[in-house]
């Protein structure tokens, strides 16, 4: 049963791995293959998710999609930290609202948390444009 609470952020591969300079258009299964040299199956990506109970191939497919995220999110994470692009840049958290959590979807709007690199980063700072304004 729904606990009623929300996650209060989300890191987004996609977001991080553009920071870090890959294109923006490189989905979760070409991030774990280029990071990992996993190839992960599509075969169940455009499947029926509401009906249950699940495939086989649905189960492993959803395995496959969390098992490689904590290896993935670290590496994306050292890579911003070495360009001075921490993940909080990517990472989105909802504004409060009311209820056990505090954090609810779809109150006002998303809000992205970032914080200034270093002078000198090629990210704001001196005299540089901040491209996350």
């Amino acid at each position: 049963a729904f606990s009623g609470d929300y996650p209060a952020a989300i890191e987004d591969t996609q977001i991080a791995a553009a920071l870090t300079g890959e294109d923006m258009q490189l989905g979760y299964q070409k991030v774990v293959q280029m990071l990992l040299g996993v190839d992960l199956p599509k075969g169940a990506t455009r499947t029926n998710w509401l009906k249950r109970p699940l495939s086989q191939e649905q189960l492993l497919y959803a395995e496959d999609d969390v098992k490689y995220l904590p290896e993935v999110t670290d590496i994306l994470r050292g890579r911003l930290v070495n360009l001075g692009r921490e993940l909080v840049a990517g990472r989105v958290r909802a504004a409060a609202g009311p209820g056990p959590g505090g954090n609810r979807p779809g109150k006002g709007l998303a809000q992205c948390e970032r914080r200034r690199p270093a002078s000198g980063s090629g990210l704001g700072g001196a005299g540089g444009a901040d491209p996350l304004a």
